[in-house]
């Protein structure tokens, strides 16, 4: 549980910079990610779009 919390603050800070990546720097930081780490970014991000939008 503290993992998700943790990949969720860092999916905020993680967005806010997005605009300054370009694709490939994304695709890279991804990579160095752990699988489940990215499984849960993937699962945040779907949790912060619902939040901005609705």
């Amino acid at each position: 549980m503290q993992q998700l919390f943790a990949a969720f603050a860092h999916l905020i800070i993680f967005t806010h910079q997005a605009k300054y990546f370009t694709g490939f720097d994304v695709y890279q930081s991804s990579k160095r990610l752990k699988n489940m780490q990215v499984f849960l970014v993937f699962i945040n991000l779907r949790i912060v779009k619902h939040i901005i939008l609705y």
